[in-house]
């Protein structure tokens, strides 16, 4: 029963006591409950103290609790505080137990339920999840065939207009724009809505016709003018469009006519008629013409959604939107396995509510037994470019307030109190009701400056100033910004108020990153990058592939010159003249290779010698490129050209080779995937530069680094820092709501765009664009206001605007446009002048914010910019020489990592063979094919497949008919049969019948415990509480055995080890006694049962530590008995094997009782 809710203060962590507003949100468990949690309350504390005391106070099992996270990392925090508090409490069985939690991210949980159930979702049991660089090239080949299909079809010429008219790419954008959204909405084949309410342009027409022949006629007694003389012009045009056009092609030309109000005689009810007329025909000619246009779209959305659902089925895989459209749907399909999973949960914990979408709180709702408790912010929303809808999490807490079940965490321990004051003074105007003001928790002093400063660049003037240095296309402000900035941060490091370590950069977007970063590297200040999108535009990623795309083809001249200017041949500028002379188009290798025109009497004595080094090394590598391994092409050449010391003598050396070693990591994970293919890996790189591909810098470990961090405002989302300094705030915001195609709450907007290239709003286009507008507008601030309560100590606001212009608010006005009034108290008056540069200015009521606002432009160079800050002598290094060419080295190959998890098909498959067991789960070689013998048949019913479908059966506890039928998998009359036949003889069992009246039970029930210094892991068909903390386990058998095998010498010889795994599991987990039984099903009545009590654990343990001695230490032993059941598709049996094909292709049959001779 859960706790009566009492006043007694609850005491946290290392024994602080809770606020009495997070106390409440602890006691009450009593039911679900909402939570909003301001930034930095200490949510997180709430949730672990809420799943530590459901288990310690209310008798709720670890396995029974459900936390579903935004990221990854939240799932790992919290899983490592949970059990920590567990530990600080004396609890360290509870401490174990935590593994059994199921903690995970939204598609962590929908994975881990179809992996469960995957035969019953359509799905292949292996299936693998698409992250956005595998899904690239399937979206890719699935625009092509569906357009292919668009100009091929039916209406090809209509379909050709369309593209036509549109564009290939600009199409493309509107149909995987709507499609995205509409499968994020719930949506598993998108399609758009069907226009509602249209006008007729038949019925419209007449009306119009007459109110523009009683318009003509006024107008015709009317007195001469201009004005009125134009009016009766379009009249007489518009009749003359009416005579002679047939309905619905008028809209383009309508616009033209309709009539001014500027005279008197325009202003009478019969011309104010004809402008309603006019303007009811002309919305429905126009919206007559985008019905026919959404047709020819629509059909293009869904034959671009066929194709990519699939390829994903060609490669048995599935996206994060095929993760929850899947699960929800074999949720709500399946009544009683979305009852069974609801059972299942006694606590439903979800953080980050407001970054759901309706579909995630579809599955939420499945699960729901009164036991949900959200946790949300709608201040922090701002993932609405996923698809996250805050109206979710609004419609939430307008249901639960009206039931009296919100509580709220308003108290801030993170931020100084004068920074929540300035926030609070900034924000509370913009965001309205809705916000929940923030209070401060910290004990702290007061502020006797302000930690709030507003740095100002004026983006005029800033050409004709040396600020050093300026990469291509940088903007001069926006360099004179960054120079600010990183003076401003150089002083705070020098007064020694702060570490260069605390300080963050954060920017709302990536694309101008560098400018910001090389600022700082140039005042002497060790840069960071973390999160973002910038990997592949590294330098040193760039360089790479740009060899293996010269190795895949040296005619690639884009590749073969970015090597040689690289380090990795370091060419001056005039040897690259040289040699373009020398090769003319597409012939530089050529050239390079012999010595075309004089190439190399040509160049100096440096650059002679570098060509020759490369041209000699390059040779040999292609030759060698088809037998070598990606990654290990990559290590060569930066080892053999000492590429590695010259990164790491560079300014951040230390990210820049962890970003080398990431893309050998990369290399080999993408040949795994798809083979040796060197062009391959370079397109690829290329088009995740082009897309803009969220693939993040290498991590690296921050312990002893003093460096400056720079990162999104999202990466930086549930993070702190000393210091948080939001720049660029000049940049001007994507159009918003501008998109070709609208689709939102079932209506549908079109952008029509005629051959001719003009454009027309229609259908709903006018009223989703202003919602989309307004939704961008109200995120950005909320975006903003993020990346304000990162700061602890110090937050400083930078951007750039034209300050005697300040820039109005609208769809693509800069961020600073409304935050910097806002940080000035409403009046643009406040801002510093060119005589007095700097000021402090006290906001809010009753001033209680407090913000230093300096003005930056060049009139105040000397008092704001430093002189020395325009232009710092940055650290100028060489290129690094490439050595002279050497044989490569063969460097022995250590030890392979140390196993660190185990699990019974690991043991099994090791112990029976472990050289078999090295190459495939080491090395991670492919397997043999398996050889087709004309004596063989393959079985009539695959047994993996009829050992699923079984399992699958008896899992869901339902109707197996119904369950086999829902398949997804043809089978025959006599292997349905079967199936059923299987299932239903254990249902008649006395296993079954115990297991019915067992206190719970678990289906497909995972574990991990400890085994010695590793992990052991697992999954079981059943676990079973019987009284007296007594265990069953239970495992189903398809196995063809005859009638008189002795079953209980078979397990013995089968899965001995697999019992032990087992009764180990439970008996850490905390039984007092297990039985695991084997029940096979050919012969249900006979189930083979072992005992086990809480005496054997440690025999047990020592026997399995026994069994993996040799696995754990790295020694993979030859079989000792080949056979071609064990050896057919291991993949060293044709070349490694010591075994020749007599014995590894024999049958298992054939063996002698004892090993090979």
């Amino acid at each position: 029963m859960p706790a009566a809710v009492n006043t007694t203060p609850l005491l946290g962590p290392g024994g602080r006591a809770f606020t009495a507003e997070q106390s409440e949100a602890v006691r009450r468990r009593d039911g679900s409950l909402l939570l909003e949690a301001n930034a930095g309350s200490g949510k997180t504390s709430v949730l672990v103290e809420r799943f530590v005391r459901s288990v310690l106070e209310d008798d709720v099992r670890p396995a029974r609790i459900l936390a579903i996270t935004f990221t990854e990392r939240a799932a790992g925090e919290l899983r490592a505080r949970v059990r920590q508090r567990f530990v600080e409490l004396g609890r360290r069985d509870a401490a174990r137990e935590t593994e059994t939690a199921w903690v995970s991210t939204i598609h962590g949980f929908c994975t881990r339920v179809l992996r469960a159930h995957a035969i019953a979702a359509g799905l292949d049991p292996a299936f693998t999840v698409l992250d956005e660089a595998a899904a690239r090239p399937l979206h890719d080949r699935a625009w092509e065939e569906a357009l292919a299909r668009l100009l091929d079809g039916e209406q090809g010429a209509a379909g050709l207009d369309l593209v036509a008219a549109y564009d290939a790419d600009r199409l493309r954008t509107a149909i995987t724009t709507a499609h995205d959204a509409l499968r994020s909405a719930g949506h598993t084949r998108p399609s758009l809505p069907r226009p509602q309410g249209l006008g007729d342009p038949h019925v419209l027409r007449a009306p119009l016709q007459a109110a523009c022949a009683a318009a003509a006629a006024e107008l015709r007694l009317a007195g001469p003018g201009t004005t009125v003389g134009t009016a009766r012009e379009r009249l007489d045009r518009c009749a003359q469009l009416l005579a002679a056009t047939p309905p619905g092609e008028l809209a383009p030309q309508l616009s033209a006519l309709t009539l001014t109000t500027n005279a008197n005689a325009l202003k009478t009810p019969a011309c104010d008629e004809y402008r309603a007329a006019l303007a009811a025909y002309a919305c429905a000619c126009r919206d007559a013409r985008a019905a026919a246009a959404l047709g020819l779209l629509d059909e293009l959305l869904g034959d671009y959604a066929d194709a990519y659902a699939e390829a994903k089925r060609a490669r048995a895989a599935l996206d994060f939107d095929d993760l929850e459209l899947h699960a929800r749907d074999l949720l709500a399909g399946a009544p009683t396995l979305r009852s069974s999973y609801a059972e299942r949960f006694d606590r439903v914990m979800v953080d980050e509510l407001q970054d759901s979408n309706p579909l995630q709180l579809a599955l939420f709702r499945a699960l729901d037994r009164d036991d949900l408790f959200l946790v949300g912010d709608e201040q922090q929303s701002i993932y609405g470019f996923r698809h996250a809808d805050v109206d979710v999490f609004r419609r939430l807490r307008a249901q639960f307030a009206a039931d009296g079940r919100v509580a709220t965490l308003a108290t801030n321990f993170r931020s100084h109190g004068a920074i929540l004051d300035t926030i609070n003074a900034a924000f509370a105007p913009r965001m309205g009701e809705s916000f929940v003001a923030l209070q401060e928790g910290r004990a702290t002093q007061p502020a006797t400056q302000p930690l709030v400063e507003l740095l100002v660049t004026d983006q005029v003037g800033w050409e004709d100033v040396d600020l050093g240095a300026v990469a291509p296309g940088t903007k001069a402000w926006r360099q004179a910004e960054a120079r600010l900035l990183a003076q401003r941060v150089r002083e705070l490091v020098d007064s020694g108020m702060h570490r260069p370590e605390d300080v963050v950069v954060l920017l709302r977007a990536l694309g101008d990153l560098p400018v910001y970063e090389r600022a700082l590297e140039d005042q002497g200040l060790l840069t960071l990058s973390v999160g973002g999108r910038g990997y592949w535009g590294r330098q040193v990623v760039r360089d790479l592939c740009a060899w293996l795309a010269a190795l895949a083809n040296p005619r690639d001249e884009a590749a073969l010159y970015g090597v040689l200017a690289s380090p990795l041949v370091g060419l001056s500028s005039d040897a690259l003249a040289h040699v373009a002379r020398a090769g003319g188009k597409g012939n530089a290798w050529r050239a390079i290779e012999q010595d075309a025109g004089g190439l190399r009497d040509a160049l100096t004595g440096e650059d002679r010698e570098r060509l020759d080094i490369f041209a000699t090394r390059f040779g040999a590598e292609r030759l060698l490129a088809p037998r070598l391994a990606l990654d290990e092409l990559l290590r060569r050449v930066v080892d053999a050209t000492g590429y590695d010391l010259h990164v790491l003598s560079l300014a951040g050396g230390e990210r820049r080779l962890a970003n080398v070693h990431k893309l050998l990591r990369l290399a080999a994970a993408f040949e795994r995937d798809r083979g040796r293919d060197v062009r391959g890996l370079a397109d690829l790189a290329t088009a995740e530069l082009e897309a803009e591909a969220r693939e993040t810098d290498a991590p690296v470990e921050l312990g002893d680094v003093k460096a400056v961090r720079l990162m999104s405002i999202h990466a930086a989302k549930g993070l702190e820092f000393p210091v948080v300094c939001v720049v660029d705030l000049g940049r001007q915001r994507p159009g918003d709501g501008d998109e070709d195609l609208l689709v939102a709450e079932g209506e549908v907007g079109l952008r029509l765009v005629g051959l001719d290239g003009s454009s027309e709003k229609a259908l709903a286009y006018e009223r989703l664009r202003d919602r989309a507008r307004d939704r961008a507008a109200r995120e950005e601030e909320r975006v903003m206001y993020v990346a304000a309560t990162r700061a602890r100590e110090r937050l400083v606001v930078s951007g750039g605007v034209t300050v005697d212009n300040w820039p109005q608010e609208g769809p693509k006005s800069p961020p600073l446009a409304w935050l910097g009034p806002a940080l000035l108290g409403g009046d643009l008056r406040a801002l510093p002048g060119d005589e007095e540069p700097l000021q402090d200015i006290e906001i809010g009521a009753g001033g209680a914010g407090w913000v230093r606002a300096a003005l930056n432009r060049p009139a105040t160079v000397g008092r704001v910019l430093r002189t020395e800050s325009l232009a710092p002598a940055g650290a100028s290094l060489p290129i690094a020489t490439p050595p002279a060419p050497r044989p490569p080295e063969v460097e022995p190959r250590g030890r392979p990592d140390p196993v660190r998890t185990l699990s019974y098909s690991r043991l099994a498959a090791w112990k029976e063979c472990g050289y078999r067991f090295y190459l495939q789960r080491v090395l991670e070689l492919p397997d043999e094919q398996p050889i087709e013998l004309a004596a063989a048949t393959a079985p009539a019913f695959d047994p993996r497949m009829r050992g699923s479908l079984v399992h699958a059966v008896l899992e869901h506890d339902a109707d197996p008919v119904q369950i086999v039928a829902t398949r997804g998998i043809e089978l025959g009359d006599e292997q349905r049969a079967d199936v059923l036949r299987l299932a239903g003889a254990f249902a008649d069992s006395p296993l079954a019948e115990r297991i019915a009246r067992a206190r719970a039970v678990h289906r497909e029930h995972p574990f991990t415990v400890a085994l010695g210094d590793t992990l052991l892991t697992g999954i079981v068909d059943v676990l079973a509480h019987e009284r007296g903390r007594a265990q069953l386990v239970v495992d189903y058998k398809t196995d063809a055995v005859d009638p008189d095998t002795d079953l209980a010498a078979y397990v013995e010889q089968r899965y001995a080890i697999q019992q032990r795994v087992y009764a180990h599991a439970a008996l850490r987990g905390g039984a007092a006694r297990v039985e695991v039984a084997y029940a096979f099903l050919e012969r249900p009545r006979e189930p083979v049962v072992a005992r086990f009590d809480a005496g054997d654990a440690d025999r047990l343990e020592d026997e399995l530590l026994a069994l993996a001695a040799g696995l754990l230490a790295g020694e993979y032993p030859v079989t000792a008995t080949p056979h071609r059941e064990l050896c057919e598709t291991c993949p060293g049996r044709r070349a490694l094997c010591s075994y020749g094909e007599e014995k590894t292709l024999r049958p298992r049959a054939d063996l002698c009782d004892g090993p090979v001779p």
